[in-house]
Formats: structure tokens, sequence, C-alpha cells
């Protein structure tokens, strides 16, 4: 237990909370996924001034390719239709076109981040339930492993509707709490709407880690910098049950991703895996750098 305790009160020394504009890439791997991945972004560069850049990566084999200027022309088009199909609200988006070829497309979007000076991935992620496609597969597993940016892994509503308001952050402590947080309120501030963030400790920890759990969830929440910011604690014998049952009113939520170890592609802890399986609307994970 005091192992345990002292494990957490480290994770929790590393809450850094603090505003920034993201310079985001936003990588689209998958057609059928591109316009709700590019509306997140939107949404997220919109309420934080931010800027970013969609990008198109023509994988190619070492081979020359005899049309590849035609290939690159009809990716760019791609992209540029998949941006105007965002419904923006008269925004202007902040987001720019870029191609690219490699011979590798996790090669190419890391080559991007550093290229661009990237803070922020904006990335599909298919969630617990999907199968993955064997590329999709390969570009996520080496992100997470070894994140060259901040990481915010999108899985866009499975039924494509928009059921539920606002957007719900569960905070159980952790590195990536910080980010989930400011990802959470940059969402809820771009669509004017509610932003609650959820505090749920279990009942079986310790009162001392319960107590430094409870300050630090506190110092984060008096950082937010939008008004409509509704604050939930509950002590609970099942955390994921709890957040699963508060995610149903919900059009959003996003998560710390899980991060017990570095040089790990695990998103998800095993305790927590069948609530997000079940988890409606749109989630996001989000995994500090």
């Amino acid at each position: 237990m005091q192992a345990a305790a002292r494990q957490r009160a480290t994770e929790l020394a590393h809450w850094e909370p603090r505003l920034e504009e993201w310079r985001m890439l936003v990588p689209v791997i998958r057609a059928q996924t591109a316009t709700p991945l590019l509306q997140i972004a939107d949404l997220l560069s919109a309420s934080t001034r931010s800027s970013g850049d969609v990008l198109g990566i023509v994988e190619v084999p070492r081979t020359n390719l005899p049309n590849l200027p035609h290939v690159l022309e009809e990716r760019r088009r791609d992209l540029l239709r998949w941006i105007a199909s965002i419904d923006t609200s008269g925004r202007a988006s902040r987001l720019n076109v870029q191609t690219r070829v490699s011979h590798d497309v996790r090669q190419g979007i890391r080559e991007a981040v550093y290229e661009n000076g990237s803070n922020l991935v904006v990335v599909e992620w298919p969630g617990l339930t999907s199968r993955r496609p064997r590329l999709l597969a390969a570009v996520l597993e080496d992100l997470v492993s070894d994140p060259p940016a901040n990481l915010a892994l999108v899985r866009p509503d499975p039924d494509g509707s928009s059921g539920g308001h606002g957007v719900l952050v569960p905070v159980r402590g952790g590195t990536n709490a910080p980010l989930a947080v400011k990802l959470g309120a940059a969402l809820a501030e771009s669509r004017e709407g509610l932003l609650t963030i959820l505090h749920v400790v279990e009942n079986r920890h310790h009162h001392r880690l319960r107590a430094a759990m409870s300050e630090r969830f506190h110092e984060l929440v008096d950082s937010i910098h939008y008004r409509r910011v509704e604050i939930r604690e509950r002590s609970s014998d099942s955390a994921a049950a709890t957040i699963l049952e508060f995610s149903r009113a919900y059009q959003t939520t996003v998560l710390g991703a899980f991060a017990e170890q570095r040089n790990s592609s695990v998103l998800v802890q095993a305790a927590f895996a069948r609530m997000v399986r079940h988890l409606r609307g749109t989630v996001i994970l989000a995994r500090r750098a």
C-alpha cells in the first residue's frame, strides 16, 4: 500500500497545467474517418487560436513511381475536399494542407512533426473493439510507444450521431491528466458547451492518498480559464463503472491514456478496458510526449 501511494504521489507531482497554443499535425490515414478527425482538429484550433497542418502521405515503393505527380495532386485534392466539408460555422479553418512522399508512413509522420515544430498530433484511433487495418495499427504502435509530440487519439462516434451534450473529462491522476483537461476545455469552449471534470477516487485508496489526489485535482481545476465548468467528485468502489455512468449524458469523453511505463503501446489500463469499449459518442485519449 505504501509503495503504491508513493508511486501515485510521484505521478501527481508531474501535473503541470499551463496554457499553450498548439501547432497541430493531423495525419489522415483512412478516408472514411477524415471528416470527423478534421472536425476535432478544427474545434481545437478555433478555441486556442492554434494552427496546424493536415498531412497526406503518399507511401511509395523504393523503386520509381512513374505517375507520382498525378498521385500527389489527387491526394491534395482529397485533403482539400475533406477540409471543405467541415462545418466551421463561419470560421476560417486554421488547417493548412501538406502532402509528402515517403517510403514509410510512420517515418513520414515523424519527419513532418520535427520539420513543422508540431507539439500536438491529432490522429485516428479505432478504439478497442474495431479491427485495425495493418497500416493504421503500425502507425499507432509507433506513435504511442515513443510519441514525437503530445497525442490526441480520436475515436469518432461509431453511430455518427451528435447525441448528448458537453464534454466529460474523468480525472484520476497520472501524467496525462493535464493534457486531457486542456483538450477537453478547448473542445467545450469551441462549442460554447459545458465542460464537466469528474474526479473519481476509489474507496480502497488510503485516506492520505485520497487527500493528496484531491488537492492536486483542485490545483488542476483552478488552472482552467473557461467559465462553463462543472466539477464533480465521487468516491466509488468502481471508478470504471462511475465514469461509464456519467459518460452517457455527454457527446465527447476525453481520457488520459494509461502510462504505466515508457516505450509501451498500451493505451488503456486492463481494469478500464471494458468501460472504454462501452463509451458512447466521441472518445479522445490524451498522451503526453
